[in-house]
């Protein structure tokens, strides 16, 4: 009834020693053979199976081994409703990157040159972070008249990369000494701003509240455009919960995170009292996409701009070289674990439009004719997660999708016996009904899912 294996084939599969003796007991018990049974059942048009007018046969198989993997797996099904009336938020807000500037040769360095514009093309426009030990260097010696000085801003101006500049102070630190050094650079970036047009900067001010007035008035004085970014820090966290009437078009707060932040109370209630606050995100390892993860729900949560910062010495892994000695190299850097952040950067940064759906696992974004859906990874369940989303008031007509897994290194994949590997997991269907999309997948605690959905046009 359900193959179309021969008839010889079904007899040895069950215990005949010959064709004949399978055909004379069938006979027996059915009366009729086995192959007029076959074709008795093809010719009825109730009958499901070998039905020409179904498609039913032909998906039979897939499904028949769906089920036999099924019932080898546990396999938890959720459906989730989701109505395109009921948008959370306008405007999501979309990850900012900046490279984080350790070495002067990232700019200087044709080959690293190649990768940054390499990068350009992959994921658009981000920011150069110039880190305050860089120029702490540079201050020490006559930066002013240095060629690679140069060199450095005449490559990132020319490209027109949105650039920051790091200062930290230390508490005791003599602030007259410091702002003699300081505005040499700011005298510097004046002439920047007279070859290459009119630019304004951002500074991130790591200092004390005092410290920050008196960095970010010489600022104004010399770059009236630029914006100055208080970082918060533990001299003055006790502040921020007040500093919500400082904030104006020049002046920002913000908060550096290295690490995983759901048990901090402190910067809890500090997101919760500062709407206009930026959560800066500088992992110190790059295999940190669990906190990224966790810091992204928190900007949603609370509508916070986030901005990640990627160090200059990934660069080399997180765009693959075209000379197979320097992939040699970069596989040997732990190639992987940059890749896969950066992959999630590029992902994130692709988000826009308004906030559908979000439940902490699963995020809907919608932008004019397109759909993204992100799936999370569900740390609590042991085993696989099947998802079903029905969007309702979906109105789209015929849709093109793509969808991508992002594996996470640190967990292991999905292996069983029977050669299953994460292949199967990544599959998705998709099923149209009056305006209901249903949209069906895999998910784990192995893989971050992302889901793009937009109108065909023909």
């Amino acid at each position: 009834m359900y193959t179309k294996k021969l008839i010889s084939q079904i007899a040895n599969d069950n215990g005949f020693t010959n064709e004949s003796g399978f055909i004379t007991h069938f006979r027996d018990k059915y009366h009729i053979t086995p192959a007029k049974f076959r074709k008795q059942l093809e010719n009825d048009h109730y009958y499901p199976f070998h039905n020409k007018n179904t498609t039913l046969l032909r998906s039979f198989e897939h499904i028949n081994d769906q089920i036999k993997y099924l019932t080898e797996r546990d396999v938890d099904y959720v459906s989730i409703d989701i109505n395109m009336k009921n948008k959370i938020r306008s405007k999501i807000s979309t990850p900012n990157l900046l490279i984080y500037i350790r070495d002067i040769e990232t700019l200087t360095n044709n080959f690293q040159q190649s990768k940054l514009l390499s990068m350009r093309r992959e994921i658009g426009l981000f920011g150069l972070l110039f880190s305050h030990q860089l120029f702490y260097e540079l201050y020490q010696s006559n930066f002013e008249n240095n060629k690679l000085v140069h060199q450095m801003f005449s490559f990132s101006l020319e490209h027109q990369f949105d650039i920051s500049f790091e200062v930290k102070l230390g508490k005791n630190q003599n602030i007259e000494e410091f702002t003699i050094i300081f505005k040499r650079l700011l005298n510097y970036l004046t002439d920047c701003t007279y070859f290459y047009g009119q630019r304004s900067f951002q500074f991130y001010i790591d200092a004390s509240y005092y410290q920050f007035n008196r960095i970010s008035k010489i600022i104004q004085d010399n770059l009236k455009e630029s914006k100055v970014i208080l970082v918060l820090n533990k001299q003055n966290n006790y502040l921020a919960k007040r500093m919500s009437h400082k904030v104006n078009d020049n002046k920002q707060i913000a908060c550096k995170v290295h690490h995983e932040i759901d048990s901090d109370k402190d910067i809890t209630s500090i997101l919760k009292n500062n709407p206009s606050l930026n959560i800066l995100y500088q992992p110190n390892i790059p295999n940190r996409i669990e906190s990224l993860i966790s810091i992204f729900k928190w900007s949603i949560a609370f509508n916070q701009n986030i901005s990640m910062i990627i160090d200059d010495t990934w660069l080399d892994s997180m765009i693959p070289s075209q000379s197979s000695h320097l992939m040699i190299k970069e596989l040997q850097l732990n190639k992987e674990s940059h890749y896969q952040l950066f992959e999630l950067i590029l992902t994130l940064k692709r988000l826009r439009g308004d906030i559908v759906y979000f439940n902490g696992l699963i995020l809907m974004t919608h932008y004019l004719n397109e759909y993204q859906i992100i799936i999370f990874p569900n740390m609590k369940i042991f085993n696989r997660l099947h998802q079903r989303i029905n969007i309702n008031g979906f109105k789209l007509g015929e849709i093109e999708y793509r969808h991508h897994d992002i594996l996470i290194k640190n967990n292991q994949l999905i292996i069983n016996s029977g050669g299953d590997n994460h292949q199967n997991m990544a599959e998705v269907s998709f099923k149209r009904e009056i305006g209901k999309l249903i949209v069906q997948f895999y998910t784990s605690p192995y893989a971050i899912k992302h889901i793009y959905i937009k109108q065909k046009i023909n």
